[in-house]
């Protein structure tokens, strides 16, 4: 893709799932990197199986902690200057009935998907603004668009990440910068996995989307890879959904 090569990116979230598959996209394309994630040992090692990754930074950062955010902004302005930067956030309690819904849990989600996501983005923004350039993709969920039941809490905290990624986008075209949200169906990842319940949910999940089948981390990359190149040069403000008609396909 265009105008990745060189570019210094910013991953978070990038040890495991769909962030690391962005971070290999992202490095195969000649980006260079800075990867940040709470798990500072599984991110040094998905990191030491990258080839020719040496020169990739990795750091630990909590995205629920806006002490831990501002201390990653102000490693990654030694760093940078950053061109572009990734977020993915993946507090996800599991399904909740409404009777089991707790001011922490809430709490919990949104301070990780909504509070610490906005802080993160609205200070990397101020400073892709100062620039003249930039670009920011925030990684949501199709649950923000097309809540299931009992998924009250995530849902609304990704539809909430969405919102605002939507109003930052506008507050900064004018200038150059380029804000838009990846929006992923049913991937299978680590996260998937660990929630399935019983033998053979895997599949049935798969039965409920159009294109029959679970999504892959590879494939949410190639669209996070395209929203943060040139090629993506006119598109801001954009909610790319990568579902397999998962949003569309059931009225």
């Amino acid at each position: 893709m265009r105008g990745l090569a060189g570019q210094r990116i910013v991953v978070c979230g990038a040890a495991r799932g769909i962030g690391a598959a962005v971070a290999s996209r992202l490095h195969s394309e000649g980006a260079r990197l800075l990867l940040a994630d709470r798990d500072k040992t599984g991110l040094d090692n998905f990191v030491s199986s990258l080839a020719g990754g040496d020169g990739i930074v990795a750091t630990s950062y909590e995205q629920g902690s806006v002490s831990s955010i501002e201390s990653l902004v102000a490693q990654i302005d030694a760093w940078g200057p950053a061109d572009g930067i990734c977020i993915i956030s993946c507090a996800h309690p599991g399904l909740i009935a409404m009777e089991r819904v707790t001011p922490d849990v809430i709490d919990e989600v949104h301070g990780v998907n909504v509070r610490g996501v906005t802080m993160l983005a609205a200070r990397m923004l101020t400073r892709f603004a100062a620039a003249g350039h930039g670009a920011l993709v925030a990684v949501g969920s199709v649950a923000g668009l097309r809540p299931e039941p009992a998924d009250a809490i995530y849902a609304s905290s990704k539809a909430a990440l969405q919102a605002a990624m939507t109003s930052f986008s506008q507050e900064v075209a004018a200038g150059g910068v380029r804000v838009n949200t990846v929006l992923p169906g049913v991937i299978d990842t680590p996260l998937f996995r660990s929630q399935l319940a019983r033998p053979g949910e895997m599949a049935e999940i798969a039965s409920t989307v159009p294109a029959g089948r679970i999504g892959c981390a590879p494939e949410v990359a190639a669209a996070v890879a395209f929203l943060l190149s040139d090629d993506a040069s006119y598109i801001t403000g954009a909610q790319l959904v990568v579902d397999g008609g998962l949003a569309v396909g059931h009225g």
